[in-house]
């Protein structure tokens, strides 16, 4: 009977003491935790950054639809407002789709600027499109502004994912990651180019009397 008790008095010191103090882990359980958690954090970041830059240019192909169909290039503005629709509707899924997309905005933007050397009249219609672009543009600009810092996150993080899969590994994370790290690797440059065009076209807005240094449309980020 006695053995009984005190058998049953250790067990219940022991699972007193498991709960206060904690069950220890297994070995490398909490390595393979961390590991997981870990990944899981760098492929939300991934996805929230091609969400971001997904918006940043419909909002790009919307301001240059707007600026084409203000000049009068009904072409460009169709195959603009096409581009920012497509972007919509299928997204950034592949390193190629962002290689595709960056490089139409760079193509319009060839255009935009060949616009600019152009003289125009523009109605009173024409200058409420215009501005009505670079609001969008500006939007565009300062979404694509705010992920510059989180690509040096992101690209920080991945690095360490990448070392932590090891030789074995680091094809499949490249792989996994891989529309994240093309885009930490290009869109720095890709911002400059595009805010060039964006303040060349608000410069030209301020000249023609579309806009005033006061108006939003005309505040582009640095």
């Amino acid at each position: 009977m006695f053995k009984k008790l005190n058998l049953f008095i250790v067990v219940l010191l022991v699972s007193q003491m498991a709960f206060a103090f904690g069950v220890p882990k297994m070995p490398g359980s909490s390595d393979a935790e961390s590991k997981s958690s870990s990944g899981a954090n760098v492929d939300q970041m991934q996805a929230n950054l091609i969400i971001s830059y997904q918006n940043a240019l419909v909002l790009e192909m919307e301001a240059k639809s707007l600026f084409f169909e203000a000049v009068g290039n009904k072409e460009q503005a169709a195959i603009h407002s096409k581009q920012g629709e497509a972007l919509k509707s299928d997204g950034l899924k592949s390193t190629d789709d962002l290689k595709k997309a960056i490089q139409q905005s760079e193509g319009s933007s060839a255009l935009a600027n060949a616009e600019l050397e152009k003289s125009s009249e523009f109605s009173e219609e024409s200058k409420k499109i215009f501005a009505k672009g670079l609001a969008k543009y500006a939007g565009s600009l300062i979404i694509t502004k705010d992920l510059l810092p989180q690509l040096k996150d992101f690209g920080s993080a991945a690095s360490t994912e990448i070392k932590s899969a090891g030789m074995t590994g680091a094809a499949s994370v490249k792989d996994r990651l891989g529309v994240g790290m093309y885009m930490a690797s290009k869109l720095p440059n890709h911002y400059k180019s595009t805010l060039t065009t964006a303040k060349k076209m608000s410069e030209f807005g301020k000249k023609i009397g579309i806009v005033s240094s006061n108006d939003a449309a005309a505040q582009m980020p640095d």
